[in-house]
C-alpha cells in the first residue's frame, strides 16, 4: 500500500474554525512510519486562559505538556490493528482547541492503540471524555474536569481546580495546589507534596468532618502521602496505607493491607482486615490516642517519652500460627494469658493482655491483633543530621548496629552517626 492511498483510507480532517469556514478542510502535514502507523504532527494558535477539549472517542493515552509558546502543539501517533478507520478533527476557536477522534468503517469490533502527545499555554483549562487510556497533565495552571473509561490519571506540578474519574486506575498527584477532586473505581491512590483540598479515591465519599482534613479512599489499592498537615481520612478496599507526616488526627481504614504512620503528631486509628502495623507517635498531647485493630499481624507502637495515658494490648493466636504470641513493652505492664484456646465467635484462640497506666494524662493506646506479636517502644533514636534522603549501610565497629547516611546536595554522604547517637536496633530504623 502506498503512502497516498493510506492518506485517503486514514481520512484525517483539520478544521480552524478561527481562520477558516465552517466545513473547510486547512492543509494537515502528514508522515507515517515504517510499519505504516499514522504520526500526524500539528499547531494551531493558542492564548492563556483557552481550553483544551478532548473527545476521544477512540480512547488513547493523553499526555499534556505546558510550554511557554502561544499555540497547541498536537503529535499523535495512530497504532493498532484499525488505526486507518480513525478520524481526527482539530478546530481552533478564539485561543482555545479542540481536539475529536472517531472511528469509521464497518467492522463490529475495532482494536485502536492510539497516543495524543500535547503541549499548551502555562495558563490553560483541560477538559477530558475518552474511552480509555492514562491521562498525565504537568506544568499547567487551569481548570481539569472529564473522565476516562479507564486508566491511570497523573498530575504534576498543576494548579488550579479538578474534577478528574477514571473507571479504573491509579490516581498520582505531586507538587500541585489543588482544590475540587480526583477519583477512580478501583487503584492505588498516592499523594505527595500537595496542597489545597482535593479529594483523592472513590466517588461518592463523603467529606471528612474535621475542616482541613484530607479524605481520601479506593476501592482497592495503596493510598501513600507524604504529608497530611491537617490530618487524614484513609479508606481502601485492599492494599497498604503509608503516611509519611502527620500533623492531625489520622483514621487508617484498609481491607488488606499493611498500615505505617511514620511520623503521627495527633491521635491515630488504624484498623487492617490483615496486615502489620506500624505507628511512631511524636508529639505529646494530652487526651492523645491511639487505636489499632489487625485482622491478622505484627503491631509496633512507638510513643514519645512523655506520653502519658492508659494502656490496653491484645493479641490472639491459633493453633496455626504455630507458636505464643508476645507483647513486649518498654514500659511497665500487668501481662495475663489465658491458660487455654478460647472458642470466641471463630477459630479457638489463646489470648495474650498487657495493662497499665503510664504517667496521670489522659492519653490512651488500645491494640488488638490475632496472630501476631504488638510491640510498644520508645521512639527510636536517629541520627541528628538525618533528613531527607537517608540511606542504611552496615556498622563496621562490630557493634550489630545500623547507622544512617544522609545526602547532602552534591551527593556526597556525611560520615556515619557514631554508636552513641545511633544506638537502636537494625529493626528499629525501618520508618
Amino acid at each position: 500500500m502506498t503512502e497516498t492511498s493510506s492518506a485517503r483510507q486514514l481520512l484525517l480532517f483539520f478544521l480552524v474554525a478561527a481562520t477558516l469556514p465552517v466545513g473547510a478542510v486547512a492543509q494537515t502535514r502528514q508522515t507515517f512510519s515504517p510499519r505504516t502507523d499514522s504520526i500526524v504532527d500539528e499547531r494551531r494558535a493558542a492564548r492563556a486562559g483557552g481550553t483544551l477539549t478532548l473527545d476521544l472517542a477512540t480512547g488513547g493515552s493523553v499526555v499534556v505538556r505546558g510550554w511557554d509558546e502561544k499555540s497547541v502543539r498536537v503529535r499523535a501517533r495512530l497504532a493498532g490493528r484499525d488505526w486507518r478507520d480513525t478520524r481526527i478533527v482539530l478546530v481552533s476557536n478564539h485561543g482555545s482547541v479542540r481536539l475529536q477522534t472517531r472511528l469509521g468503517g464497518v467492522r463490529a469490533r475495532r482494536s485502536t492503540s492510539h497516543n495524543f502527545d500535547l503541549w499548551v499555554p502555562r495558563e490553560y483549562s483541560v477538559e477530558l471524555e475518552s474511552a480509555g487510556g492514562d491521562v498525565d497533565i504537568a506544568d499547567v495552571r487551569g481548570t481539569f474536569r472529564g473522565r476516562t473509561d479507564g486508566g491511570a490519571i497523573v498530575l504534576r506540578r498543576v494548579h488550579g481546580e479538578a474534577e478528574l474519574m477514571t473507571r479504573g486506575g491509579d490516581i498520582t498527584i505531586e507538587d500541585s495546589d489543588l482544590e475540587g477532586s480526583v477519583t477512580t473505581r478501583g487503584g492505588a491512590v498516592t499523594r505527595s507534596r500537595v496542597r489545597g483540598a482535593v479529594r483523592m479515591g472513590a466517588p461518592g465519599g463523603q467529606p471528612d468532618a474535621v475542616s482541613g482534613a484530607l479524605d481520601v479512599s479506593s476501592r482497592g489499592g495503596a493510598i501513600v502521602l507524604d504529608v497530611a498537615p491537617d490530618g487524614a481520612v484513609l479508606r481502601t478496599g485492599g492494599g497498604p496505607i503509608r503516611v509519611t507526616s502527620a500533623a492531625g488526627a489520622i483514621d487508617a481504614r484498609t481491607g488488606n493491607g499493611a498500615i505505617t504512620i511514620a511520623s503521627a503528631n495527633g491521635s491515630v486509628r488504624a484498623v487492617t482486615g490483615t496486615g502489620d502495623v506500624h505507628i511512631r507517635v511524636d508529639a505529646d498531647r494530652d487526651s492523645q490516642s491511639v487505636y489499632i485493630q489487625s485482622g491478622s499481624g505484627r503491631v509496633i507502637v512507638e510513643l514519645p517519652t512523655g506520653f502519658a495515658g492508659a494502656v490496653d494490648l491484645e493479641t490472639g493466636y491459633t493453633a496455626a500460627f504455630g507458636r505464643a504470641a508476645k507483647i513486649e513493652s518498654d514500659w511497665q505492664l500487668a501481662r495475663a494469658t489465658t491458660p487455654d484456646f478460647v472458642l470466641n465467635g471463630g477459630t479457638p484462640q489463646r489470648y495474650v493482655r498487657a495493662q497499665g497506666t503510664i504517667g496521670s494524662g489522659n492519653g490512651r493506646v488500645r491494640v488488638r491483633t490475632t496472630n501476631g506479636d504488638i510491640e510498644l517502644r520508645r521512639p527510636a533514636r536517629r541520627c541528628l543530621w538525618c533528613a531527607g534522603s537517608c540511606d542504611s549501610r552496615a556498622n563496621s565497629s562490630g557493634t550489630g548496629l545500623t547507622l544512617r547516611y544522609a545526602s547532602r546536595p552534591d551527593n556526597t554522604r556525611r560520615p556515619p552517626c557514631t554508636p552513641r547517637t545511633a544506638a537502636v536496633a537494625p529493626h528499629k530504623c525501618a520508618l
